[in-house]
């Protein structure tokens, strides 16, 4: 069980960001600042993930995975994460319980908005 706040993120362990990539695969990450990686759409399971296991293991052992930079590098400028968000919201104790209580889904790949909250990394329109 992770002791503080320091170096632990809900979003591990609690949830799950989906977007659209093709027909056959989706794109996985913790939340949609992390980046992703792409799975098929039928063999995915949140508990046993070999992807999300890779990175619970990084945050068990003390590191900061670069997958997760978005929230390394706001939080080195000074600035409030989504992972630091993330532990306000869910009200709960570091812990390495692994249960989906978060769901993002994008149904498609499509999107022209370039906004604030995905970045211009999410669209199609640039």
């Amino acid at each position: 069980m992770p002791n503080n706040y320091n170096n632990w993120c809900p979003e591990i362990y609690r949830g799950l960001f989906v977007d659209r990539h093709n027909n056959q695969n989706v794109m996985v990450a913790p939340c949609c600042q992390a980046i992703g990686n792409v799975e098929s759409n039928e063999s995915f399971n949140f508990e046993t993930n070999a992807y999300l296991n890779n990175l619970r293991d990084q945050f068990d052992q003390g590191l900061k995975p670069t997958t997760c930079r978005r929230c390394w590098e706001a939080e080195d400028a000074g600035a409030k994460s989504r992972r630091q968000s993330a532990i306000e919201f869910y009200k709960v104790e570091p812990s390495n319980n692994v249960m989906l209580e978060s769901l993002d889904f994008s149904a498609t790949w499509a999107c022209n908005c370039a906004c604030v909250m995905c970045g211009d990394r999410k669209s199609t329109r640039l």
